[in-house]
């Protein structure tokens, strides 16, 4: 399938920031009489998310930019492609998604390699229409790994498990379906026929789909619903839904860089720290806010079932907090506390000690708890609670 240019401008125009707009796509926003409506229209849904209506909060909002309402008229248009536009970068990937997924086989999903990350027990809702989004996501990692392609005799498969790669393409998948969610159920209630929609709200509106015990609902509708997304290549839901092809795209490169980091530094440290020796069985992520273009926190099951926990920032703070506790320790303080063994390799660490959350065993151990609590906590401020572990 061969994506006209003229729509991958359109798409990209209409997915454009303001401050794309104003800094460099100018040229393409000239006012026009003819949208004055769309453009009052975009202005007050603005000036009610900005200010709750009040037309001085968004005024104010702008002067912060040195800008005014005259100024950005204009460029809340929906803009006319010029000769001076040139394709972002990240219209690339989407060219190559809509590709990927006009030709790809829902029906022979599991005879891919590796296995789809699907779980039949806990199926996403929607995830068939992201599946080939995985297999773009496989070819770009290709790519930042330098490998023609991914196989057992070469990483990740010589670091990870198939299950731990897996896990690995299930926090993508999962992202997807977040972002994507609340856009495919909108258009799946305009897709089915509407008695459908009210019967469903009039049942969950008096808890009785619980009470009735019905069988699970006919698939019938999803299943056109998926199908009649998929044959184009989800080319009109992009051109419907241009901000969130680019999310959607961003999204899937975020991931690529991080995951490919991750696999080339435990490919590298492995040789110098030994708890990394051996292959991941499995991964649990997504268990910290993602940050810096994606990145989140991972917890890594050795096949010793040992478990570390990776983190893609710098961790000297928590060294340094460590190295205070071992001084305590050596101090002589009536209740020792816990320490943990780090590696630190300045943008991203490894810690090497999982510590298991576990109940007090008994009174006394309650009471040691709340005791270094004391002095975890003194003259301290901003603690985060999470993050707080207390030996007892």
């Amino acid at each position: 399938m061969i994506i006209e240019t003229n729509i991958l401008s359109e798409i990209s125009l209409k997915a454009s920031s303001l401050s794309e707009r104003l800094n460099q796509l100018s040229s393409c926003f000239i006012l026009s009489s003819n949208e004055t409506e769309i453009i009052n229209q975009r202005l007050e849904h603005w000036c009610q998310i900005i200010g709750d209506g009040d037309w001085r909060k968004l005024k104010k909002r702008l002067e912060w930019d040195n800008l005014t309402l005259e100024e950005i008229k204009p460029f809340l248009e929906n803009g006319k492609i010029s000769t001076e536009f040139s394709l972002p970068p990240w219209t690339e990937i989407l060219t190559l998604w809509v590709e990927t997924t006009a030709k790809f086989n829902l029906k022979r999903v599991t005879e891919q390699f590796p296995s789809f990350p699907i779980d039949p027990n806990n199926p996403l809702p929607f995830e068939e229409i992201w599946f080939s989004a995985v297999i773009v996501a496989r070819k770009k990692l290709c790519e930042r790994l330098a490998i023609p392609t991914i196989s057992f005799e070469q990483i990740p498969f010589t670091l990870l498990s198939a299950r731990a790669y897996q896990n690995l393409e299930r926090m993508l998948l999962q992202r997807l379906v977040n972002m994507g969610g609340k856009t495919l159920y909108h258009e799946f209630c305009q897709f089915r026929p509407p008695i459908y929609n009210g019967l469903n709200f009039f049942l969950e509106q008096f808890d009785l789909l619980t009470q009735l015990d019905l069988t699970p609902p006919e698939t019938t509708y999803y299943q056109a619903f998926v199908k009649n997304f998929l044959q184009d290549g989800l080319l009109t839901l992009w051109k419907n839904y241009p901000v969130l092809a680019r999310l959607m795209v961003t999204t899937l490169n975020f991931w690529v860089e991080a995951t490919a980091e991750f696999i080339l530094r435990l490919k590298d440290d492995r040789s110098t720290v030994p708890q990394l020796q051996g292959k991941i069985k499995e991964i649990q992520g997504s268990l910290s806010d993602f940050h810096n273009r994606g990145r989140s926190v991972f917890i890594l099951t050795l096949e010793s079932g040992q478990k570390i926990i990776y983190k893609p920032k710098n961790i000297g703070l928590e060294v340094a907090y460590n190295q205070l506790l071992t001084w305590c320790n050596q101090q002589q303080f009536p209740l020792p506390f816990k320490t943990i063994d780090h590696c630190d390799s300045d943008t991203y660490g490894w810690v090497l000690d999982y510590i298991e959350q576990e109940p007090c065993a008994d009174a006394a151990a309650a009471q040691r708890f709340y005791q270094r609590g004391e002095c975890y906590f003194a003259c301290c401020m901003s603690w985060e609670v999470m993050t707080v572990i207390m030996r007892i």
